[in-house]
């Protein structure tokens, strides 16, 4: 299976550890950062300029790792350009004020769309859930 993520910071990294553990194998990632750029040139990877770029890979799905504030215009020019494009969005998927907007663009996009949830099996949440059990606290949701 090949991705192209899009963006190079820590979530991205961790994506690559895990996904590639999973036979996952990066062929491009997006950057505008130049020492980013460079980073990922000098690591062995292909940095790409664009989404256009990204596209033009035909990955089998895309790994938007980008700030939250970033992730509605590039979901928004992938599913302009590839209609099928299957994409991995790390949570949250967008703003709050940008929802409806999301769910416009996706309501007849042909690819998968997932959103990711890293937080599931971090230890902070393991030690949330301890204090609250200890504390004897009922969460209503």
């Amino acid at each position: 299976m090949r991705c192209v993520r899009i963006g190079f910071g820590k979530i991205s990294r961790i994506h690559e550890e895990h996904l590639r553990d999973h036979g996952v194998t990066t062929i491009g990632i997006v950057e505008v950062s130049p020492e980013r750029v460079k980073e990922i040139r000098e690591i062995g990877f292909n940095a790409l300029d664009s989404i256009e770029a990204a596209v033009s890979l035909n990955p089998d799905f895309y790994d938007i790792c980008t700030p939250t504030y970033t992730r509605l215009e590039i979901l928004r020019n992938l599913c302009l350009l590839n209609p099928y494009a299957n994409i991995l969005l790390e949570k949250p998927c967008c703003d709050y004020k940008d929802v409806e907007e999301v769910q416009r663009l996706t309501k007849n996009h042909l690819g998968k769309i997932s959103v990711n949830e890293n937080y599931a099996s971090s230890k902070v949440t393991t030690r949330v859930l301890e204090t609250v059990r200890e504390r004897n606290i009922r969460p209503k949701s």
